[in-house]
């Protein structure tokens, strides 16, 4: 990666930035009040494609994508690699800024998501000695690994797949996946922008 010169500068995409990142149409946001049917379909379609594939976090424990880590709450997420020396450190500084800009918030109803993009070095440990050097070690901060393959199936989904970790985005993704709402937002937004963003999301229906 090309330090902090390479924190990307496309604008932010609301909502219609699904269809930017490859996802289907279901996850542009739909009307503001949907029945019950339709949410329920328009869930089990998101969870069809996010998959319920299990991802490990610093401290050891698995998760399924859809139901444990999308499904129930407004997640902001990020790809990094413990290696990085230029713009992941940065980001990750940002994103705790932002994370106590959100206040009680943050580990309640909304979560930030890392996952590496170096699964084969980055373990559980190595992800923990990764998040308690900068202070983010936290219950509602989850740094997720596991098998390549897995890891690689998810980041493709999220259009956030690199061969290479020193070229993988920095692009963030925020969304609540109940609703259907998902952004693109630049990592360069201001700590206070992308809590308001986190927020705008988080009450969206």
């Amino acid at each position: 990666m090309r330090a902090a010169a390479r924190l990307e500068r496309r604008g932010c995409l609301r909502t219609a930035a699904a269809a930017v990142l490859g996802w289907p149409a279901l996850l542009i946001a739909g009307p503001a009040s949907a029945s019950r049917d339709v949410v329920s379909d328009r869930q089990a379609r998101s969870r069809a494609w996010f998959t319920e594939t299990r991802l490990i976090d610093q401290d050891g424990r698995a998760h399924a994508m859809y139901s444990d880590l999308l499904a129930p709450r407004t997640v902001l997420i990020s790809t990094l690699f413990v290696g990085c020396s230029s713009a992941c450190p940065l980001i990750v500084q940002r994103l705790d800024h932002t994370r106590q800009a959100l206040g009680e918030r943050f580990g309640a109803d909304i979560w930030f998501l890392s996952i590496t993009v170096d699964p084969l070095h980055d373990d559980p440990p190595a992800l923990k000695r990764f998040a308690q050097r900068f202070g983010v070690d936290r219950p509602g901060w989850r740094f997720l690994t596991g098998e390549p393959t897995d890891v690689s199936t998810v980041l493709q989904r999220l259009g956030l797949w690199s061969a290479q970790p020193d070229d993988h985005a920095t692009t963030l993704i925020a969304g609540k996946a109940r609703a259907a709402r998902w952004a693109k937002l630049r990592p360069d937004l201001s700590p206070q922008a992308l809590a308001l963003h986190l927020t705008r999301l988080l009450e969206a229906s």
